[in-house]
Parts: structure tokens; sequence; C-alpha cells
């Protein structure tokens, strides 16, 4: 028996075994996260320099299209370390580290936090 977690075994290959097509490492764009950005417009702020969460950022791809419509204070947080490496190739500022412990640490506040396809089986809070 393995004394890897269920959840570490998940996501320590995240990229390469459970969305390889979704975590590619190209740097552009995908329509996807464009299309999200679409959708949510109303909820993001005019101010470029609001600081925003993406927790469970994955490869980045909100990230990028944050940036790529000027959002300058951007910063994601991963429990993948595929994912993580991934995002930062695309020279994107993202942490590695689980999502609850994260916001049990992180000791200052964001205007926006996107929290998108993020189970936590344990429990229904972070």
């Amino acid at each position: 028996m393995s004394s890897t977690s269920y959840r570490d075994q998940i996501y320590d290959k995240y990229a390469t075994v459970q969305a390889p097509d979704w975590c590619n490492t190209g740097v552009g764009v995908d329509g996807g996260a464009r299309a999200a950005l679409r959708r949510f417009a109303d909820w993001l702020p005019a101010d470029r320099n609001a600081r925003i969460l993406d927790l469970g950022c994955g490869a980045g791809h909100l990230l990028s299209a944050l940036k790529e419509a000027g959002y300058n204070d951007v910063l994601g947080v991963d429990g993948s370390p595929e994912c993580v490496s991934i995002a930062r190739i695309k020279g994107l500022h993202v942490e590695h580290a689980d999502v609850r412990e994260f916001c049990r640490s992180v000791d200052h506040k964001f205007d926006v936090i996107c929290l998108f396809d993020v189970i936590d089986r344990k429990s229904t809070r972070l």
C-alpha cells in the first residue's frame, strides 16, 4: 500500500495524466479563458491594478487571459507541481500550495477571488 495520499496521486501528475490536452505548455491564451472573462466581465473591477487570486489555477489559462486583459496583480495557487511549472513557464506568478492551506495562511486581501473546478471532498469550507 502506498503512503502517498489519493489527493497527491491525482495532483502530482495532473498535467500529464489527468488533463494533458488542457494543461499544455503553450504561451497563448485559450478561447475558454477568454470566454470566461467575457462571461464574468461584470464582476471584474475596472481598476486594472486590482489584486486577483485564482485558486486552483491549473496551468494558468485564466491568469493568462486576465494578464492579456490588462490586469497587473494576478496570483495563482495550485496543488499540482506540473501545472505550477507550466504556468511559470508562461511567466505567471503562481504558488504551489494546497488551496485550503494557502487560504489559512495568507495575510493580505484580494479584490477578486476565482475558484473554478475545485472540489474538496473532506470539507465544504476552505
